[in-house]
């Protein structure tokens, strides 16, 4: 009994016992249904190839499907992380190998197997023979099968039946009988409706062998009958005499003169053979012999015949297989070869075998050289994954077990210490910014890997190559205390000044400046590179380059220092370590961000969206652009478009995140209709409290409004017979809508309404398209009430999914019924080239998602993109 790996994955409602062993596609595993306190069987496939994956789910429900009929009853099935399962009820289930002879029916097991195969044919599956390993005797009786095996997509009936004849003569190998159903394997073979002729001969039970000695007796009586009907109505012949004494009548010859005949019966001693039958019984066991040397003879050469069909068969697939290189398949099928009969047959088998043993050699000396390689790179993993492949290919598993096992176990220790060095390297890079001194020492066990040690050489020599330099800039700085002398010194970003040297520390330096009084205190990392190359220069006569000095802002831990050296392209282990702190740093940031997110901190949702796209190389910002873009957008959505400047010269209020609604108003003293642009041919001016509208003035802006949207004005018309006071919604769009108080258009009197004519100036409500065209179908205008030419009115017009609606001073005037379809535009003023003076104005309205949205990504990705 196999103990169960630890590794097994647990299955949520069972409880693993032991393992049985592989199966064709899985592992068997006893278990205890823990719910029903019972035992079943899993077959647990691990986590393997997607194909594997597939293989395992078309045979569950394959065995689904035949609910109990030749294959064990499912009880769960499911998945586990990568790994698959299926729970079958095996019940009391005894294995067909473990049981007598005496207590199996031979033909209850293949009427099993053919409607098996029948009832998978008709799923539209064909299977490969199942072996009598995985078929089961059940308590009542029954046998069913544990496994399928791999499915293969057929819908024809003759090869499904072929496999089942197959299955079937292998299965009377096995038991040694090879003459019991030859008929019902020769149906399967013949054709269309096979299943049904081979159920129906089995049914009648095995055939009966042939009964011979009937036959013979049978002939023997028709020979004897024919010999006397020849004989029938002759006289009998008389007796012979006694031999005579003194005479010596040997030759049976009477003397015809004693009127006697001549004596036909020879005697004792006589070679004369008798023309009277033989001893029926000698006779019977003479032809009985012969009979069964050519019953015999016809059974060997029609054994000889079907073994030559199997034999074509299956040279054919193992050829098919050589060729198609899958050698687990060749292997297979070469130890299910019985040892055939003919020496040709016997010659071939050994020739395919010693082709499998020259190709197996191939592989494996293949399979060690790849190994090898990834070895000498201290690739552990992937050398055992190498040699577990060609294993598998193989199926010698249990042959390179302990080398692939051995691979893999020092292979998880090369990756237990590459992560350990790495983290050290991170370490020390992080602590060289607060002690230059700052050092390390290698994990145990690092020389025992040849690329790990020498990774760690080259990072302690580029740290010391950091600490020298920083020590000699510090050291040519230091000689300058005291001394008078002036020395030229830069700072990042600014000019070169002279100054002396008062102070030097390891992180910072004091200088004092000519002309001024208090010498100033500057960090390393404040001066500049040329400063830096001129002080090492001072102390070494072949100073180290420019880029190698770019290290020591690590030490003096200039800002984003850890980024720069990351994204410099010297190579190394310093830059290498820096990347993966810079990976470490976005990592945090990501967290952060889901953190902050779902605690509804946009501000710093934003900043953390900015410092993101800033450490991330090109690949990372393009994969993670649109998340940033939604956190960095998080803020401006929840303040509105205030935030991003829209609509200038406006009070804006009321912003509503979830459905952007939002109020602007605009008042005298705020320089009059900010926002609003006038035109061709129009023009817009402020009058003191009061703004000059004459033709048309849109609201300028970058989002439309769209559903419902509310406008208030507050002015005077300066024509009586043309008030001209109009407000548009959803101006630049087919559907725009004019409010008319006290509408129309130049040189136009009248508009069609109907069958009727109007007369103008006319309070309406009309789509402009409509107004255009001189009239058409829409809410009768009314002329009351008149509006009063320097009295200042209130208009307001509305439009949302209950209709339209004009109102004058509060006093309802016109409505109308909803419009169908999706309202989307902006706001304009029309005075058809009236002067009209406004003092206030306020717009309620809903902002378009489309282009709220359009408009939030286009200043998030400008924003994200500008350097920071």
């Amino acid at each position: 009994m196999t103990e169960v790996d630890p590794n097994t994955p647990e299955i949520p409602g069972f409880q693993p016992l032991h393992i049985r062993g592989p199966g064709r596609i899985g592992i068997w595993i006893e278990a205890r249904q823990i719910r029903l306190d019972r035992r079943v069987l899993l077959k647990v496939l691990p986590a393997s190839s997607r194909s594997q994956q597939d293989q395992f789910i078309e045979e569950i429900r394959a065995i689904v499907k035949l609910d109990g009929e030749g294959a064990l009853r499912v009880i769960d099935e499911g998945a586990v992380g990568q790994a698959r399962y299926v729970a079958l009820d095996e019940g009391e289930g005894r294995p067909v190998g473990s049981i007598s002879r005496e207590e199996i029916d031979p033909d209850q097991v293949a009427r099993m197997l053919v409607q098996l195969h029948r009832q998978l044919h008709l799923q539209g599956w064909s299977i490969e023979s199942v072996p009598l390993s995985s078929i089961l005797k059940l308590p009542g009786g029954r046998f069913a099968v544990t496994e399928l095996g791999p499915l293969t997509k057929q819908l024809d009936d003759l090869p499904c039946q072929i496999q089942a004849a197959k299955n079937l003569a292998s299965i009377a190998k096995r038991w040694k009988f090879s003459s019991r159903w030859q008929d019902p394997i020769r149906a399967l073979r013949s054709g269309g409706g096979g299943f049904s002729r081979c159920l129906e001969l089995l049914e009648r039970g095995a055939p009966v062998p042939r009964k011979r000695w009937p036959l013979l007796v049978a002939a023997l009586a028709l020979a004897a009958g024919i010999g006397w009907a020849v004989n029938w109505g002759q006289p009998e012949l008389p007796a012979a005499p006694d031999k005579l004494s003194g005479n010596d009548s040997s030759d049976g010859v009477t003397d015809p003169a004693q009127g006697g005949r001549s004596d036909q019966r020879p005697s004792a001693g006589s070679e004369v053979v008798s023309d009277l039958v033989p001893d029926p019984q000698i006779y019977q066991q003479r032809t009985q012999a012969q009979a069964e040397q050519r019953w015999q003879r016809l059974d060997q050469l029609e054994n000889e015949r079907l073994q030559w069909g199997d034999w074509n068969r299956s040279r054919d697939v193992i050829l098919g297989s050589f060729r198609a290189g899958d050698y687990q398949k060749v292997r297979a099928e070469l130890d299910s070869l019985e040892t055939p009969l003919q020496s040709d047959l016997v010659e071939e088998r050994a020739a395919l075998r010693l082709a499998y043993r020259w190709i197996e050699t191939r592989e494996i000396e293949q399979a060690r050289a790849e190994a090898k390689q990834w070895i000498e790179r201290d690739h552990h993993l992937q050398a055992a994954a190498v040699i577990e492949k060609m294993a598998d290919t193989l199926r010698l598993e249990r042959r390179f077990a302990a080398e692939v096992e051995q691979l893999q176990r020092k292979g998880g220790l090369y990756e237990e210490l590459l992560s350990a060095v790495e983290v050290k390297m991170e370490e020390c890079l992080v602590g060289l910014a607060s002690d230059i001194e700052w050092s390390v020492e290698a994990p145990d066990k690092v020389g025992q890997f040849a690329s790990l040690d020498r990774r760690w050489k080259q990072f302690k020599s580029s740290i010391e190559s950091i600490r020298q330099d920083a020590r000699a800039i510090c050291e040519s700085a230091g000689k300058r205390v005291g001394d008078e002398a002036q020395s030229r010194w830069c700072l990042v970003g600014s000019t070169p000044f002279a100054a002396r040297v008062m102070s030097v520390s390891s992180e910072e330096v004091t200088l004092k400046r000519i002309g001024r009084r208090n010498p100033e205190t500057h960090l390393w990392s404040s001066l500049s590179a040329q400063t830096w190359l001129q002080l090492i220069g001072e102390s070494s006569a072949d100073p180290p380059p420019l880029d190698r000095l770019e290290r020591l802002e690590v030490v003096w831990r200039r800002e984003n220092s850890i980024l720069t050296l990351s994204r410099s392209s010297m190579g190394g282990e310093l830059p290498a370590a820096a990347d993966r702190l810079r990976l470490r740093q976005l990592a945090l940031w990501l967290e952060e961000g889901e953190r902050v997110q779902l605690q509804g901190e946009v501000e710093k949702l934003q900043q953390i969206a900015l410092s993101i796209h800033s450490w991330s190389d090109e690949d990372q910002r393009i994969r993670r652009e649109d998340l940033l873009v939604g956190w960095w957008s998080a803020l401006v959505d929840r303040d509105g478009p205030q935030a991003l400047g829209l609509f200038p010269g406006a009070t804006l209020s009321n912003w509503s995140q979830e459905t952007r609604s939002i109020r602007l108003r605009w008042q005298r003293g705020d320089g009059g209709l900010a926002g609003w642009q006038p035109r061709p041919g129009s023009l817009i001016s402020a009058r003191g409290d009061l703004t000059r509208i004459q033709g048309r003035v849109a609201l300028e802006s970058s989002v439309r409004f769209e559903s419902a949207v509310e406008v208030t004005v507050i002015g005077l018309v300066t024509r009586e017979d043309a008030p001209n006071l109009n407000v548009v919604l959803w101006d630049g769009s087919p559907d725009a809508l004019i409010f008319g108080v006290g509408i129309r258009p130049p040189e136009v009197s009248s508009i069609r309404v109907g069958e009727d004519d109007v007369l103008l100036p006319a309070h309406a409500i009309v789509e402009e398209q409509v107004l255009a065209r001189g009239g058409g179908e829409f809410q009768m205008p009314t002329p009351l009430p008149r509006v009063q030419v320097g009295q200042l009115i209130r208009v307001e017009v509305r439009e949302d999914d209950e209709g339209s609606h004009l109102e004058l001073n509060g006093s309802p005037i016109l409505s109308t019924d909803p419009r169908p379809g999706q309202r989307r535009g902006g706001i304009a003023i029309e005075t058809y080239g009236v002067d009209v003076l406004v003092k206030e104005l306020e717009v309620i309205g809903q902002i378009s998602a489309e282009d709220w949205l359009r408009l939030l990504e286009e200043e998030a990705r400008k924003k994200l993109r500008e350097p920071q």
